[in-house]
């Protein structure tokens, strides 16, 4: 299962996330525990170890394997041999659909300064955004 909070979810008209959204795979609305903040062209997410703030975003099942993983992967600047060198890394996470259910997913939480960027206080990008 995949989390995502950005440009990737459905609305953005992203070419990956239409890939994404047209797998058949998306599993509906969800938050995650985090913050969320304005890069420029994207948000980016820090995680909230205090429960304080939420991150809303969309679920899509992919399975392990599934090439859209490594595209993703590279999309995100994230490399699974290196996270240390890579500017996201991909981290299970505990998603909350809104009935309350918990998923494990894996997010792509942001490894740089997030310093002089605006916290997004809704947790919501596509409100945001747009």
């Amino acid at each position: 299962m995949l989390f995502v909070y950005g440009t990737l979810r459905p609305g953005f008209g992203h070419p990956l996330g239409i890939r994404l959204a047209g797998s058949g795979s998306h599993q509906g609305s969800a938050w995650v525990g985090g913050c969320l903040f304005d890069q420029g062209d994207y948000p980016v997410a820090l995680p909230d170890p205090l429960g304080r703030f939420r991150i809303v975003g969309e679920l899509f099942s992919l399975e392990v394997g599934n090439s859209l993983w490594a595209e993703l992967d590279a999309y995100e600047d994230f490399d699974p041999g290196d996270p240390e060198a890579s500017l996201f890394e991909r981290c299970g996470v505990e998603a909350t659909r809104p009935s309350g259910a918990a998923v494990s997913a894996e997010i792509y939480w942001y490894r740089a300064s997030v310093r002089g960027m605006r916290r997004i206080e809704s947790g919501d990008y596509l409100k945001f955004a747009i």
